[in-house]
């Protein structure tokens, strides 16, 4: 990698804790819930319906998380998530997904980056909020 590409990359000493790192629309369509579907089955159910809708939303938050935290170092490792819900998203819904850095630290020589990252409905109703822990490489 050269020091052009290098410079362009998100890295660790460019997150600052409590600073918004942007935010997008992305939509919970048909297409999402058709291939939800066609890997867990067609339930009808209000389980199965609430099983993809929060499915759903943890694919919209990392999605969110790939588009705007971008470019990233290669090697960074996702450690772990944790999402909580105030409402589950409807199939047909846009949401509005904001990232914002929680918090970063240095624990045995590895650079730890915690993000939150908030759904909204498109009413602006709070959907959920996440916390994505990631090592990043760089």
């Amino acid at each position: 990698m050269s020091k052009t590409e290098t410079a362009s990359l998100i890295l660790f000493d460019d997150f600052e804790p409590k600073a918004l790192l942007g935010q997008c629309k992305l939509a919970y369509d048909e297409t999402i819930s058709r291939q939800w579907r066609h890997i867990f089955g067609n339930s009808q159910s209000a389980t199965g319906q609430q099983a993809e809708a929060a499915s759903a939303a943890v694919i919209l938050m990392m999605r969110a998380f790939l588009t705007v935290v971008s470019p990233r170092p290669p090697g960074n490792i996702h450690a772990r998530q944790s999402l909580s819900f105030a409402a589950l998203p409807k199939v047909g819904d846009d949401l509005l997904i904001t990232l914002e850095c929680q918090g970063k630290e240095i624990k045995r020589n590895r650079r730890y980056v915690e993000l939150i990252a908030r759904g909204y409905g498109p009413d602006g109703s709070n959907l959920f909020q996440g916390l994505l822990t990631l090592i990043w490489a760089a």
